[in-house]
This record gives structure tokens, C-alpha cells and sequence, in this order.
């Protein structure tokens, strides 16, 4: 299943929120509830979920999450 959200918000930086969902300790800065989710997807899910943010053809910012098919 993937479900993707976007809007038509240009300024999100979404190389920087990719880095900071994967990046392992400490990280100062915001986007806490983006880590969480990123976190949570992981241990119930593993390496199949795939979690990231890019920006469309449009420019605008899209989070999608794709979860892999269980039994």
C-alpha cells in the first residue's frame, strides 16, 4: 500500500527531512513527529516500508509511504 500526501508548500528543504529520518543518534533540530513516524514504520515494517519526501513536477512538496504487503 503507498499513501502519498502533498500540498503546494515550496520552502520544505526535503533533502534535509530525508537525512534527518535516517540519521542515526542524536539530531538537533525540528521535525520530531517526522523522525517518530519514520522510527515506528521501521519496527513494525522493517527495510520493506519505504518512507521519504521529494518534491513533484510542480515543485511542491509530497511525503509517501509505502508499507509492504502482509499476511
Amino acid at each position: 500500500m503507498q499513501i502519498c500526501v502533498s500540498d503546494n508548500g515550496t520552502k520544505a528543504n526535503v533533502e534535509e527531512i530525508n537525512r534527518y529520518m535516517i540519521a542515526q543518534g542524536d539530531y538537533k533540530g525540528d521535525s520530531i513527529g517526522i523522525r517518530n513516524i519514520y522510527e515506528r514504520i521501521m519496527l513494525e515494517f522493517g527495510e520493506d516500508a519505504k518512507f521519504r519526501y521529494y518534491k513533484n513536477e510542480n515543485g511542491y512538496t509530497v511525503a509517501c509511504i509505502r508499507l509492504p504487503r502482509t499476511s
